[in-house]
């Protein structure tokens, strides 16, 4: 018997924590060569199957929207979702990605 899963209400500092606590982890495991953490196609998420990445993706479009409506934002955030609009021939692969942003991140010492 499945259980069926109850919506998470979390407030913007348990919000703002947890993706600060994934991003890394994740950012480390795509650099290291895992695919679907930059997607921005819901069908190739689903066929690269990473939950964590969607929740990471969702939690920062949340956060995102909870912190516009006090004409606020966090700087973590719009830098991963900045990254993940990257789009075009140009931009690099997923792993070089993550290797950019873990290093910005470890510059400004968010990482």
């Amino acid at each position: 018997m499945s259980r069926r899963k109850e919506p998470e209400h979390k407030t913007l500092p348990e919000l703002e924590a947890e993706f600060a606590e994934l991003l890394p982890r994740l950012l480390r495991e795509c650099a290291a060569g895992r695919k679907g953490l930059f997607v921005n196609s819901p069908v190739v998420a689903a066929y690269l199957d990473w939950p964590e990445a969607e929740r990471l993706r969702s939690m920062a479009r949340q956060i995102r929207d909870m912190r516009s409506e006090s004409g606020e934002t966090n700087p973590l955030t719009q830098k991963f979702l900045q990254y993940l609009s990257r789009q075009g021939e140009n931009v690099p692969g997923e792993p070089k990605l993550a290797a950019e942003l873990l290093h910005e991140m470890q510059q400004t010492g968010a990482g």
